[in-house]
């Protein structure tokens, strides 16, 4: 399994363990009218970064994003409170994690935003998305 699917499984795992909080892995937005709280780590794009070469190893940057959506709700202050509230769980189980294992050199929440384009025109729904800068070292190019 190469390293950066390693890094997945491992921060997914990881995820699963935020206290109020089902996380899926790259899964579908909810149906429109539904009733739901969904949260989904996607998969993100990897940069290179720099190579040594004796011996070899290369420095990559991932970056995965947590995708939630809040569907339906009594009102639109309840969603923004039901997105806050897996915002802080979340962020916190972020924060304790240090190196997943030892697969990682750094781990870095960015700054969530509201409102993701999947949700532009979408009524009753409310969204927020963060990605997660992941600094890993490789022996292959391919990370």
């Amino acid at each position: 399994m190469p390293k950066h699917e390693q890094i997945m499984v491992a921060l997914f795992a990881a995820l699963q363990t935020a206290v109020g909080v089902t996380v899926g892995r790259n899964v579908a937005l909810p149906e429109v009218g539904s009733d739901s709280t969904t949260c989904t780590l996607k998969d993100g794009p990897i940069q290179p970064g720099d190579e040594f070469i004796n011996p070899p190893v290369y420095e990559f940057t991932m970056t995965p994003t947590v995708l939630i959506i809040v569907s339906g709700g009594a009102n639109e202050a309840a969603r923004d409170a039901a997105i806050a509230s897996v915002l802080d769980s979340l962020l916190a189980t972020i924060a304790a994690i240090t190196d997943l294992g030892g697969l990682t050199l750094a781990i870095r929440p960015q700054p969530p935003t509201t409102a993701p384009k999947e949700l532009w025109g979408a009524a009753d729904m409310k969204g927020a998305e963060f990605g997660i800068e992941i600094d890993y070292e490789s022996d292959s190019s391919a990370g």
